[in-house]
């Protein structure tokens, strides 16, 4: 699991996010509905770079993150209909809708400042 520091915001860190998650997956559709979580695959150095930089140019504190490798990751998986093994690509869920590859970057893309 990754850490990262936002100096524009203080730390910020991955674990006590996906934790939050937990503690909200049995109550699952309505509150997943209410958050805005990205799931990402945590062995990939890509995607954990990709992180990292939606944690420095996101506009508000607003994204959850976990990683589908997680317990959380693969209840909120199930939760969206994809099988626990997915890995192909970033999974943005938002309001309840399942985003996922470009689209999820684009709808992520979306809530990002940019200089």
């Amino acid at each position: 699991m990754i850490t990262s520091k936002n100096p524009m915001r203080g730390a910020r860190y991955l674990i006590p996010l996906e934790m939050k998650i937990t503690r909200i997956v049995p109550r699952l559709t309505s509150q997943i509905r209410a958050q805005k979580i990205i799931l990402f695959d945590g062995v990939c150095t890509l995607c954990n770079g990709s992180v990292i930089f939606v944690l420095k140019h996101e506009r508000d504190t607003s994204f959850r993150f976990a990683s589908i490798q997680s317990e959380t990751g693969q209840e909120l998986l199930k939760w969206c209909g994809l099988p626990p093994n997915y890995a192909e690509a970033v999974i943005y869920l938002e309001n309840g809708n399942v985003h996922a590859g470009s689209s999820a970057a684009l709808k992520i893309g979306q809530r990002l400042i940019f200089p």
